[in-house]
């Protein structure tokens, strides 16, 4: 039994853990309190007394005393949702001051920094500073993606995580708007960096009695997306990077296809609940990217996305059509590096405890391109 679940059954509730500890008197009293309150950040008291919250401590305390084993810690269910949601990508560019142009002029992006080879962009409805980072260089692909976790600690639980699963991690210092950061490389070559801090800019918006339901100076005329969403990474063996985003980052499948020996070849994994998808692994070559999704508000956007980019001549590679996995409406194009990217909403909103849909291999095209029942060649092309 959880420690957390012996102190709500005690009478504790949600709140602040700080706001305790003056209770905590004696010694025996302050190593019960913190060996609770080491598993929960937010737990508070809802005795009225002082001196009654110390009695039922230090009874709880005894009580462990005779059987510390009911102090045992279910590490996974600690961290398996510790990760917020898919904070940044790094996209390499030929030659950045097209790229940067395409996705403002084009893309409605907007730019919050530039320098040193880099260009610093979010999408209109997110706070954070940035979520896409274009890289000048002579290659196509990503070179890092970001995680945002909720603070310090996360790092250091995924830190032992991490090495205890036999993988490197470095600390690195802070970057253009970003805090601290913990870095490490997946199963299929890819950089991953957690991090819980990012300087906040706004979405152009009041955060009290917004009455508009976008800013006045978004401009449709563009795809000028919400927020990002996304990313597919290919890896030469899929079912190893699956199973390092379940096991060691905590995160869950809502879908999955299988060979004819039940092997995952393929998974959508998601740690931010109401989403079908933060990241999905695919067949293809280590370190390599697929495609970068954003997300759109429902079928309509998906629509006008391809609008857009017919004005723009912009090539549509698929779409509009729907995926048979997440049942989304989907649009797909690449930036004028040749890197993929998606316009796209879901459908399915899977629970943590929904059990992961599966589809077997010989529907894999179908489970793609619901409508087309077929996968062109293309597709599967990774930058």
């Amino acid at each position: 039994m959880l420690c957390r679940q012996r102190l709500r059954d005690a009478g504790y509730c949600q709140g602040r853990a700080e706001e305790f500890l003056p209770i905590a008197i004696d010694s025996a009293a302050a190593a019960c309190l913190m060996l609770y309150l080491k598993w929960d950040r937010m737990l508070c008291l809802k005795w009225d007394s002082w001196l009654l919250a110390k009695k039922k401590i230090l009874l709880l305390y005894a009580e462990i005393e005779r059987d510390p084993e009911i102090c045992t810690i279910d590490e996974k269910e600690d961290t398996a949702m510790s990760i917020w949601r898919l904070g940044y990508v790094e996209v390499r560019s030929l030659d950045l001051e097209r790229d940067r142009h395409f996705w403002q002029e084009v893309g409605g992006l907007i730019e919050t920094e530039r320098g040193d080879g880099h260009v610093y962009l979010k999408c209109w409805d997110e706070q954070d500073h940035h979520s896409v980072i274009l890289k000048q260089d002579t290659t196509t692909g990503i070179e890092r993606l970001g995680f945002k976790v909720e603070g310090p600690r996360d790092l250091q639980e995924y830190e032992q995580k991490l090495r205890t699963a036999g993988v490197e991690t470095a600390y690195i210092p802070q970057d253009i708007a970003r805090g601290e950061a913990l870095r490490f490389s997946t199963p299929s070559g890819h950089t991953v960096e957690l991090y819980y801090q990012m300087e906040k800019v706004g979405n152009g918006m009041p955060r009290v009695n917004p009455v508009t339901p976008w800013p006045k100076d978004v401009n449709w005329n563009r795809l000028s997306p919400a927020r990002l969403d996304h990313l597919s990474l290919p890896a030469a063996d899929p079912s190893q990077t699956v199973a390092f985003f379940t096991d060691v980052l905590g995160f869950r499948l809502s879908e999955r296809v299988e060979d004819d020996k039940r092997k995952t070849v393929a998974g959508w994994l998601f740690a931010t609940a109401n989403t079908t998808h933060n990241v999905s692994i695919l067949k293809g070559p280590n370190a390599k990217l697929h495609h970068i999704g954003f997300r759109a508000d429902d079928w309509t956007e998906i629509r006008r996305a391809a609008d857009v980019l017919t004005m723009n001549d912009v090539p549509i590679e698929i779409g509009p059509t729907r995926h048979g996995i997440t049942r989304g409406f989907t649009v797909y194009f690449r930036d004028p590096s040749g890197n993929r990217f998606e316009f796209f909403v879901d459908s399915v909103r899977p629970d943590p405890d929904d059990e992961p849909i599966t589809w077997t291999a010989d529907q894999l095209a179908r489970g793609v391109f619901l409508y087309e029942k077929n996968m062109p060649e293309s597709f599967m092309q990774c930058s």
